[in-house]
């Protein structure tokens, strides 16, 4: 659960209401063993229409009783029109999320305060290209991705952090992957406006959406301050597409070919779902995409070191001497599956410390969440291996189901394994529970339009939250004139 709920929940202390306030643990884990002996099981099955995996780290009653009640979304639009009910849904959405305004909060606007696509370079660092950017700012204030910036779970020793930032041998570098226009890169240079930056997404001339920012790509100074979108190059063996499903390694050998590692990989990318029959298949359509990025972060992503300087790019002139390995924030859906679990168990692996984490700045009423993963390890090798044979088997019409061999595993990998399965069905049960109750909150307001009496009800029982707090405790811009 995200702290920032209970720091900024609003009670009423002159009333008999009740806080009800959940009990707060971020719950990771923690793979201590060294994972070296898992084998290669790559299985694939033909993509098509209805194809997809069925759930297993899940409480599976709960989780049909959620796509059931999502199906009730069609029913609904069916009777009513699409117009109306894309209208009518953002009010209830927006209703049973109380932190729904943050996200448009720093959204560019025009002179009548109207939110618009278009960046004014003269607002830049106090205007996001979109709500991916608030959403990593919410994740940043828990997580401490960016270093040394106020954090209200983990504080820090200003002038240590001071120090290091300033150094001359010490820079931080980021990478966002398959995230045009790049709103997490835009933060990421709004807390590092020196840092280094890289990208991948689609190149795509006919896309607004999909291509990087040209405030983006504007270069504060010749070696820092930048950032660089890369689309694989053909000397590196890509396609120059952009595309992550042919270039992860040619994006991968560019970017240590400039730096020797990334502290932060962010990844926002993701397939839309818009219809009933996609609705459950969100996670299995998701899966090559999500694959892609880990491979890809984990190529590039600083391996933890004894702290002495790399030596693997001697021409480099600067050096991140840390011994501390780099951090991975990647938007996932549901983790229901085989295939996600053994996903999910691989990066597990590679870090010190593993979370599943849904910040309140993303709909509760969606399947989003994000994969944070703090401190690569060394000797990660084997695991990209697995990886990589994954990755290759993957075509337009072949999706993987299976990694791994699961039924090979002995000692330390098996106990690993084991305590990673009863980890991943205790979290995905506590957020598809969530997801059930907003989403069965969304359907009684639905079926109650024609009672304006029991709307205004609904909307009272709300809790209400200071969301002016909340951009406080995030670092951001507080612009309460846009979201009270």
């Amino acid at each position: 659960m995200d702290p920032t709920y209970t720091k900024c929940l609003v009670i009423d202390s002159f009333s008999n209401q009740q806080s009800n306030l959940p009990n707060y643990s971020l719950q990771p884990i923690k793979i201590k063993s060294y994972i070296q002996h898992l084998s290669s099981n790559v299985q694939t099955a033909r993509l098509d229409a209805k194809n997809n995996l069925p759930p297993k780290y899940v409480d599976v009653q709960l989780y049909n009783k959620l796509s059931e009640l999502k199906d009730k979304y069609g029913d609904f639009k069916q009777k009513v029109g699409e117009r109306q009910f894309n209208t009518i849904f953002k009010e209830a959405r927006d209703i049973f999320n109380p932190f729904e305004k943050l996200g448009r909060s720093a959204l560019p606007r025009n002179h009548n305060g109207q939110i618009t696509s278009q960046i004014p370079v003269k607002r830049y660092g106090h205007a996001f290209f979109n709500r991916a950017a608030i959403k990593l700012a919410n994740i940043d204030a828990v997580f401490k991705l960016t270093g040394p910036t106020i954090s209200y779970l983990q504080p820090i020793d200003f002038k240590a952090d001071r120090d290091q930032a300033v150094d001359g041998n010490q820079y931080f570098t980021y990478a966002d992957l398959a995230e045009g226009p790049g709103a997490m890169a835009q933060y990421m240079k709004y807390r590092w406006p020196l840092g280094r930056g890289f990208g991948i997404t689609l190149r795509d001339p006919s896309s607004e959406t999909l291509k990087w920012e040209k405030i983006l790509l504007q270069n504060c100074s010749k070696n820092r301050g930048t950032f660089t979108a890369l689309y694989g190059a053909k000397k590196y063996g890509g396609d120059e597409t952009g595309d992550l499903y042919i270039n992860a390694e040619p994006f991968a050998k560019e970017v240590l070919n400039i730096v020797d590692g990334i502290d932060c990989v962010t990844g926002d990318g993701g397939i839309d779902v818009d219809t009933a029959d996609d609705f459950p298949r969100q996670e299995y359509l998701n899966s090559r995409l999500v694959l892609a990025q880990i491979y890809a972060g984990l190529l590039i992503i600083r391996k933890g070191s004894s702290g002495q300087p790399s030596t693997s790019h001697p021409s480099h002139q600067e050096k991140h001497v840390t011994g501390k390995g780099g951090d991975l924030c990647l938007k996932i859906f549901d983790s229901v599956t085989e295939v996600t679990a053994q996903m999910l168990f691989l990066v597990a692996c590679c870090f010190e410390e593993f979370h599943l984490f849904k910040p309140v700045a993303s709909r509760p009423a969606n399947a989003e969440r994000y994969i944070i993963a703090k401190g690569c390890k060394t000797n990660i090798q084997g695991i990209i291996d697995l990886l990589a044979a994954a990755y290759n088997q993957y075509t337009d019409s072949e999706m993987v189901f299976n990694i791994f061999n699961t039924e090979t595993l002995k000692g330390d990998e098996k106990n690993a394994w084991n305590e990673f399965q009863k980890w991943l069905t205790k979290i995905n049960n506590q957020h598809i529970s969530q997801q059930f109750e907003t989403n069965k909150k969304i359907i009684a307001y639905l079926e109650n339009l024609d009672y304006p009496e029991e709307l205004e009800k609904i909307k009272e029982d709300q809790p209400k939250v200071n969301l002016g707090k909340a951009l406080q405790l995030w670092n951001l811009p507080d612009n309460n004139h846009f979201i009270r």
